[in-house]
Protein backbone atom coordinates (compact mmCIF):
# COMPACT_ATOMS: atom_id res chain seq x y z
CA UNK A 1 0.00 0.00 0.00
CA UNK A 2 1.45 3.35 -1.11
CA UNK A 3 1.17 5.44 2.30
CA UNK A 4 1.05 8.66 0.58
CA UNK A 5 -2.02 8.74 -1.36
CA UNK A 6 -3.97 6.67 0.96
CA UNK A 7 -6.89 8.16 2.91
CA UNK A 8 -6.96 8.50 6.17
CA UNK A 9 -8.97 6.00 7.37
CA UNK A 10 -6.78 3.60 5.94
CA UNK A 11 -3.50 5.21 7.56
CA UNK A 12 -4.97 5.00 10.92
CA UNK A 13 -6.10 1.30 10.80
CA UNK A 14 -2.21 0.82 9.35
CA UNK A 15 -0.84 3.23 12.54
CA UNK A 16 -2.89 0.28 14.63
CA UNK A 17 -1.04 -2.31 13.33
CA UNK A 18 2.12 -0.81 13.79
CA UNK A 19 2.94 0.61 10.49
CA UNK A 20 4.71 3.87 12.34
CA UNK A 21 5.03 5.36 8.65
CA UNK A 22 1.02 5.35 8.62
CA UNK A 23 1.56 8.44 11.41
CA UNK A 24 4.77 10.07 9.74
CA UNK A 25 1.93 10.32 6.90
CA UNK A 26 -1.07 11.88 9.10
CA UNK A 27 1.30 14.01 10.98
CA UNK A 28 2.14 15.68 7.43
CA UNK A 29 -1.28 15.79 6.27
CA UNK A 30 -2.83 17.36 9.08
CA UNK A 31 -0.52 19.14 11.52
CA UNK A 32 -0.97 22.48 10.63
CA UNK A 33 -4.83 23.01 10.22
CA UNK A 34 -4.22 21.14 13.51
CA UNK A 35 -2.19 23.97 15.19
CA UNK A 36 -4.10 26.89 13.71
CA UNK A 37 -7.13 25.49 14.83
CA UNK A 38 -6.05 24.97 18.08
CA UNK A 39 -4.48 28.72 18.02
CA UNK A 40 -7.25 29.99 17.12
CA UNK A 41 -8.85 28.78 20.44
CA UNK A 42 -5.47 28.58 23.01
CA UNK A 43 -4.49 32.04 21.82
CA UNK A 44 -0.22 31.37 22.36
CA UNK A 45 1.53 29.54 19.71
CA UNK A 46 3.63 27.70 21.84
CA UNK A 47 0.50 26.44 23.96
CA UNK A 48 -1.11 25.16 19.99
CA UNK A 49 2.03 23.64 19.23
CA UNK A 50 2.21 21.77 22.66
CA UNK A 51 -1.13 20.84 22.04
CA UNK A 52 -1.13 19.63 18.16
CA UNK A 53 1.78 17.37 19.54
CA UNK A 54 -0.41 16.15 22.85
CA UNK A 55 -3.66 15.74 20.18
CA UNK A 56 -1.45 14.03 17.73
CA UNK A 57 -0.05 11.15 20.72
CA UNK A 58 -3.26 10.67 21.69
CA UNK A 59 -4.69 9.98 18.34
CA UNK A 60 -1.40 7.70 18.31
CA UNK A 61 -2.05 5.92 21.84
CA UNK A 62 -5.87 5.73 21.10
CA UNK A 63 -6.16 4.33 17.71
CA UNK A 64 -7.90 1.72 18.23
CA UNK A 65 -10.74 3.47 19.77
CA UNK A 66 -11.58 4.91 16.21
CA UNK A 67 -14.46 3.36 15.50
CA UNK A 68 -15.32 5.01 11.83
CA UNK A 69 -18.34 6.43 12.74
CA UNK A 70 -17.12 10.46 11.79
CA UNK A 71 -13.90 11.35 9.52
CA UNK A 72 -10.28 10.70 10.93
CA UNK A 73 -10.77 15.06 10.86
CA UNK A 74 -13.56 15.31 13.04
CA UNK A 75 -12.04 12.52 15.15
CA UNK A 76 -8.62 14.53 16.00
CA UNK A 77 -9.85 17.67 16.01
CA UNK A 78 -12.31 15.84 18.48
CA UNK A 79 -9.32 14.99 20.56
CA UNK A 80 -7.68 18.47 19.87
CA UNK A 81 -10.78 20.28 21.58
CA UNK A 82 -10.28 17.95 24.84
CA UNK A 83 -6.78 18.61 25.07
CA UNK A 84 -7.10 22.26 24.64
CA UNK A 85 -9.91 22.58 27.06
CA UNK A 86 -8.09 20.77 29.64
CA UNK A 87 -5.64 23.41 29.02
CA UNK A 88 -8.08 26.55 29.37
CA UNK A 89 -9.27 24.97 32.40
CA UNK A 90 -6.13 24.98 33.97
CA UNK A 91 -5.78 28.60 33.27
CA UNK A 92 -8.81 29.49 34.11
CA UNK A 93 -8.34 27.67 37.74
CA UNK A 94 -4.77 29.24 38.13
CA UNK A 95 -6.62 32.46 37.17
CA UNK A 96 -3.94 33.28 34.63
CA UNK A 97 -5.38 35.76 31.53
CA UNK A 98 -3.45 36.30 27.65
CA UNK A 99 -2.80 39.29 26.34
CA UNK A 100 -5.56 39.79 24.23
CA UNK A 101 -2.12 41.21 21.64
CA UNK A 102 -0.95 37.48 21.36
CA UNK A 103 -4.70 35.99 19.99
CA UNK A 104 -3.45 35.20 16.44
CA UNK A 105 -0.64 36.27 13.93
CA UNK A 106 -2.24 38.55 11.21
CA UNK A 107 -2.40 37.11 7.28
CA UNK A 108 -0.68 38.69 4.90
CA UNK A 109 -1.98 41.84 3.81
CA UNK A 110 -2.12 41.17 -0.32
CA UNK A 111 0.15 43.30 -1.68
CA UNK A 112 -1.11 44.72 -4.40
CA UNK A 113 -4.00 46.67 -2.18
CA UNK A 114 -3.53 50.12 -0.97
CA UNK A 115 -1.35 50.57 1.94
CA UNK A 116 -4.50 52.05 3.53
CA UNK A 117 -6.71 49.21 2.44
CA UNK A 118 -4.46 46.73 3.61
CA UNK A 119 -3.97 48.52 7.30
CA UNK A 120 -7.47 48.44 7.82
CA UNK A 121 -7.82 45.46 6.90
CA UNK A 122 -5.74 44.22 9.56
CA UNK A 123 -7.40 46.37 12.31
CA UNK A 124 -10.82 44.57 11.29
CA UNK A 125 -9.21 41.11 11.64
CA UNK A 126 -7.37 41.94 14.98
CA UNK A 127 -10.90 43.71 16.02
CA UNK A 128 -12.98 40.15 15.66
CA UNK A 129 -10.29 38.26 16.50
CA UNK A 130 -10.08 39.91 19.83
CA UNK A 131 -14.29 39.84 20.01
CA UNK A 132 -13.94 36.21 19.22
CA UNK A 133 -11.21 35.63 22.19
CA UNK A 134 -14.39 37.65 24.11
CA UNK A 135 -17.24 34.58 23.74
CA UNK A 136 -17.99 32.00 25.94
CA UNK A 137 -15.46 29.24 25.22
CA UNK A 138 -18.31 26.57 24.02
CA UNK A 139 -19.67 29.55 21.74
CA UNK A 140 -15.46 30.14 20.66
CA UNK A 141 -15.47 26.77 19.53
CA UNK A 142 -18.22 26.38 17.42
CA UNK A 143 -17.59 29.33 15.53
CA UNK A 144 -13.97 28.41 14.73
CA UNK A 145 -15.47 24.98 13.70
CA UNK A 146 -17.68 26.32 11.46
CA UNK A 147 -16.29 29.47 9.99
CA UNK A 148 -12.61 28.62 9.96
CA UNK A 149 -12.77 24.82 9.73
CA UNK A 150 -15.53 24.90 7.42
CA UNK A 151 -17.13 21.97 9.14
CA UNK A 152 -21.05 21.10 8.99
CA UNK A 153 -23.18 21.62 12.22
CA UNK A 154 -23.78 17.87 12.09
CA UNK A 155 -20.52 17.35 12.20
CA UNK A 156 -19.30 20.12 15.12
CA UNK A 157 -22.47 18.15 16.67
CA UNK A 158 -20.52 14.37 16.78
CA UNK A 159 -17.34 16.04 17.53
CA UNK A 160 -18.55 18.08 20.83
CA UNK A 161 -21.28 15.88 21.88
CA UNK A 162 -23.68 17.89 21.41
CA UNK A 163 -27.31 18.03 19.66
CA UNK A 164 -26.99 19.73 16.59
CA UNK A 165 -29.64 22.06 17.44
CA UNK A 166 -27.51 22.89 20.56
CA UNK A 167 -24.47 23.51 17.91
CA UNK A 168 -26.68 25.72 15.73
CA UNK A 169 -27.76 27.69 19.08
CA UNK A 170 -24.21 28.14 20.15
CA UNK A 171 -23.73 29.81 16.70
CA UNK A 172 -26.33 32.16 16.98
CA UNK A 173 -25.31 33.09 20.40
CA UNK A 174 -22.30 33.56 19.80
CA UNK A 175 -23.05 35.79 16.63
CA UNK A 176 -25.06 38.09 18.82
CA UNK A 177 -22.45 38.88 20.87
CA UNK A 178 -20.04 39.72 18.26
CA UNK A 179 -22.32 41.86 16.71
CA UNK A 180 -22.71 43.20 20.32
CA UNK A 181 -19.52 43.39 20.45
CA UNK A 182 -18.04 44.46 16.95
CA UNK A 183 -20.76 47.59 16.10
CA UNK A 184 -19.35 50.08 17.73
CA UNK A 185 -16.31 49.45 16.24
CA UNK A 186 -16.91 48.83 12.62
CA UNK A 187 -19.05 52.29 12.14
CA UNK A 188 -16.09 54.07 13.17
Amino acid sequence: MKLNSAPDEQLIRALCRGRGEAFAVLFARHRRGLYNYVLRLCRRPHDAEELTQEAFLRMLRHCRTFRGESSLKTWLWGIATNVTRDLLRRRKADRQHSDPASILKDRPANPSTEPEAAALSTERAQQVRHALMQLPEDERTVVVLRHYEGMKFAQIAGMLDIPESTAKSRMRYAFEKLERILKPLMSS
